[in-house]
């Protein structure tokens, strides 16, 4: 998942048959990640990027004990509600 078609099609040409999402370009990430992942949503989600509008698109992509892997660090803190982490219950 990417909003870059580079990064998208580097992806795909170096593991093919991997499923790819613009998120740029998706309406609805959680029925895309549901349609390509036999309906469930992220284990685990790597955030690269220290863009905000990263973490608030990818935390509600987790499944319940779901893992973010931070790479990218935002320039500020984050907030993250506390029914997020109690509703999916975040490591």
């Amino acid at each position: 998942m990417d909003v870059q078609e580079k990064q998208l099609a580097a992806c795909k040409e170096e593991h093919p048959g991997v499923e790819t999402i613009n998120s740029g370009n998706c309406s609805d990430l959680a029925a895309k990640l549901r349609e390509v992942n036999n309906g469930n949503l992220l284990n685990v989600a790597f955030v690269t990027s220290g863009a905000k509008a990263a973490y608030d698109s990818t935390l509600p992509l987790l499944e319940p004990y779901g893992k973010l892997i931070v790479i990218g660090h935002p320039p500020k803190p984050l907030e993250i509600s506390a029914y997020m982490m109690s509703d999916k219950r975040l490591r």
